[in-house]
């Protein structure tokens, strides 16, 4: 598992593409991102460890003009409904920074890669044509 401090945790095996690490509920089959020992959907515990996030569709997206220190704008982040249910707020690369380009719906799949020049690797989603 890997993951700097603060940040969810994703996998990859050597030749496998990445995975988030999410956590089903034992009572009511819950899928949550990030992993949690309780359950989201009813309070429910123990929960197990479970691969999530390798593919979703968008559900919203902007370009972000104005970045934080560190970052080269413009980029695009957006909400990401992954396959199995829970939502990701997270950035999106292999499209041009414009409107338009990571538009609700598309489908995208999980990578993983610095967000910054020299930053630490964070979990990303491109589209799945690119």
């Amino acid at each position: 598992m890997t993951a700097a401090p603060g940040v969810p945790a994703y996998r990859q095996a050597p030749g496998e593409p990445p995975s988030l690490v999410g956590s089903r509920c034992r009572g009511c089959g819950w899928i949550s991102f990030p992993a949690r020992p309780v359950c989201g959907g009813c309070g429910a515990e123990p929960t197990d460890e479970v691969p999530v996030g390798r593919s979703g569709r968008i559900r919203s997206s902007a370009v972000v003009h104005h970045a934080p220190i560190g970052f080269e704008p413009p980029y695009i982040v957006a909400l990401v409904e992954l396959e199995e249910g829970p939502i990701v707020f997270c950035p999106i690369t292999g499209c041009p920074p414009e409107e338009g380009a990571a538009a609700p719906g598309t489908a995208v799949v999980l990578t993983v890669a610095p967000a910054r020049p020299g930053g630490t690797p964070v979990f990303q989603f491109r589209p799945a044509h690119a």
